[in-house]
């Protein structure tokens, strides 16, 4: 009982973090939308599309695997540890940055390349730094919150400071300024207030064998989660390039955008358990992985009628927000609101089922979960968008949401036996 009393203490400071990371999330796209006209918007979101494939990329193969490692591999060398994701972390964000760049100078051409780069680098550093303390603890996670207020003081200070001048250039500035002045926190952190100065030096120490290992034991577990993420992220980002190739008006596309922004608030809920969970049924899987199940248990006795109450009560508190923001531009929204709701509902009732699955180390469903939803959105939704419009382009989304979620139930049975 103890184990379960300290762990879900923990999820305070997750929590408040979450918000004050998917406030800058949410506050970006509402304060720049505002700001700027709709040519250096639209860049804004095709350039902020790319940065986001180059996050999951690099997230998914040296942040996310941290909340497992960390702990059930690489505790006694941590500082080790954590020195070798950022090497190769630095590297492959060069060589991808490069790669996305190429493509992305096609639909964007007044954009920096070194502001680019340092967008990746400080937008994934700063989780690779959050998800090594939420690991091993090496420092309260009271601390953590902190570095976040910081990230959106410099964020939104930036933005207040150059309102009259913003183009994408300045905007990705502002961004790569504030997660790395974020991210020197918790180096500043970690010197002053582990044994990291006694443990580890890094020229001395850090040899290219153990940098090897520890990159192709992230690879190997995390090759199919990387496949999924970029499948997952063809169906809730790059739908939008979809949509626009067959046909979907801009004011659907924009409509769909902009809900979706209001429901990331409730995003905060899937990336705070997503950070909680996995160290937890780490933890347990040390035990005996039979023991998961056990967890996913007392996690879903003690929080679904609070998770249930949230939703239901998001209904309204979303339908008034976007009332009050985007009626008189967009019209009455109620419907895809209620969609858009939908796809939270059962992206957030599932969770623990992936986390689950990535706890045991078992990743190839999520790849196959998500590659099905890529699928039916391409298949399915096209015949949707031809017979519905713009309301089978939201249908679209919805149906992704689906498939992936009756697929990940399967295999976490099949698994879980």
């Amino acid at each position: 009982m103890n184990f379960y009393r300290r762990v879900f203490n923990d999820k305070y400071f997750i929590l408040t973090d979450q918000i004050l990371t998917s406030l800058m999330n949410f506050g970006s796209v509402l304060v720049l939308s505002s700001l700027l006209d709709e040519n250096i918007f639209s860049e804004f979101v095709i350039l902020y599309s790319y940065s986001t494939l180059a996050n999951i990329v690099l997230t998914t193969i040296f942040s996310a695997p941290i909340l497992v490692f960390g702990i059930k591999k690489w505790k006694e060398e941590k500082f080790n540890y954590l020195a070798a994701n950022i090497i190769y972390f630095a590297l492959f964000n060069i060589l991808f940055s490069l790669i996305a760049f190429g493509f992305l100078r096609i639909q964007v051409e007044e954009i920096f390349l070194s502001n680019f780069l340092l967008m990746n680098l400080g937008m994934t550093l700063i989780e690779i730094f959050k998800r090594f303390i939420f690991s091993n603890k090496v420092i309260s996670l009271a601390y953590v919150p902190f570095s976040s207020l910081l990230m959106n003081i410099v964020f939104f200070g930036g933005v207040f400071i150059f309102r009259e001048t913003l183009d994408v250039n300045t905007i990705l500035t502002i961004y790569w300024i504030s997660y790395i002045s974020a991210s020197i926190v918790f180096v500043a952190l970690i010197y002053f207030l582990t044994s990291i100065k006694k443990e580890f030096l890094l020229l001395r120490t850090i040899d290219r064998n153990f940098c090897k290992t520890v990159f192709f034991t992230h690879f190997k577990y995390a090759k199919w989660v990387l496949a999924g993420a970029v499948s997952f992220w063809v169906y809730t980002q790059g739908i939008y390039i979809f949509g626009k190739a067959i046909g979907v008006s801009d004011f659907a596309i924009s409509k769909l955008r902009i809900i979706q922004n209001l429901f990331g608030v409730f995003t905060i809920l899937l990336i705070a358990m997503d950070n909680y969970l996995t160290p937890v049924f780490s933890m347990k899987a040390v035990e005996s992985e039979d023991l998961i199940p056990e967890v996913m248990r007392v996690f879903y006795k003690r929080y679904t009628k609070p998770l249930i109450f949230i939703y239901i009560l998001s209904i309204p508190v979303m339908y008034i927000a976007y009332c009050i923001l985007y009626q008189d531009k967009y019209g009455d929204g109620l419907l895809y609101i209620f969609l858009v709701w939908l796809t939270q509902l059962i992206a957030i009732s599932t969770k623990p089922i992936s986390i689950a699955l990535k706890a045991k180390e078992v990743t190839y469903p999520l790849f196959y979960s998500h590659l099905f939803a890529a699928i039916s959105m391409i298949i399915f939704g096209g015949v949707l968008i031809i017979f519905l419009n713009d309301l089978g382009f939201v249908l679209t989304l919805l149906l992704a949401f689906i498939v992936a979620n009756i697929m990940n139930y399967i295999y976490f049975k099949r698994v879980f036996k």
